[in-house]
């Protein structure tokens, strides 16, 4: 399983996350809880607007547990956050730029695939954890 991208359930049990207790869950379980922390990444970034963290959230549920991508079109991504096509191709071009997202076109047909990148998380240092005053 990738850390990188979305975790493609295999049959059986399937692990969670690296720095969780090695617990069996579910291939279901194991791909939602990588979807919540994929949107966890996106919030987190300093640098998207609310509106990425909509679009990023929208995606999230249009993914295929199986493929572990997308392929909405973006009048839908459009609809779905009330913005207009150019809008929602912007935030979806912010959210590639930033790293978040990969698009990649499908093999004969005129649809656009999107993968969820999931960075690692990085441990927590004393350094980080102090709150500025």
């Amino acid at each position: 399983m990738p850390p990188d991208k979305f975790s493609r359930p295999t049959p059986g049990i399937a692990k969670t996350h690296p720095d969780l207790p090695d617990v069996a869950v579910s291939p279901q379980k194991a791909f939602a809880r990588e979807k919540i922390l994929w949107l966890d990444q996106v919030r987190a970034d300093t640098e998207l607007t609310p509106l990425a963290f909509l679009a990023a959230y929208t995606l999230s549920n249009l993914v295929n547990q199986q493929k572990g991508c997308a392929w909405p079109s973006i009048a839908l991504l459009a609809f779905e956050c009330r913005v207009t096509k150019w809008r929602a191709q912007k935030v979806i071009q912010k959210l590639v730029e930033r790293n978040h997202l990969h698009l990649e076109a499908d093999a004969g047909r005129s649809q656009v695939l999107y993968a969820v990148i999931r960075h690692p998380v990085q441990p927590k240092n004393a350094d980080q954890e102090k709150k500025p005053r």
